[in-house]
């Protein structure tokens, strides 16, 4: 996270597994963003990329093209 300009350490945790948020890199191995992804419609805050893959982004699918939703 950078604050003030400068890179934070501060270890980030995904709200729905629990583990460390891991940060996204260029192929240069420099960091351009390290705050994950939104967590919602499955928990409120940010998660990791796989709990997004398997359990964030099904859950918006399901969400959007569920045929049983009033």
């Amino acid at each position: 996270m950078i604050i003030g300009g400068i890179m934070s350490d501060v270890l980030k945790m995904c709200v729905i597994c629990g583990k460390k948020i891991k940060p996204q890199k260029t192929d240069n191995g420099e960091t351009y963003w390290d705050d994950g992804h939104n967590a919602l419609p499955v928990k409120e805050g940010r998660c990791c990329d796989k709990c997004n893959q398997e359990k964030v982004i099904p859950a918006r699918l399901d969400i959007l093209f569920c045929d049983t939703c009033d």
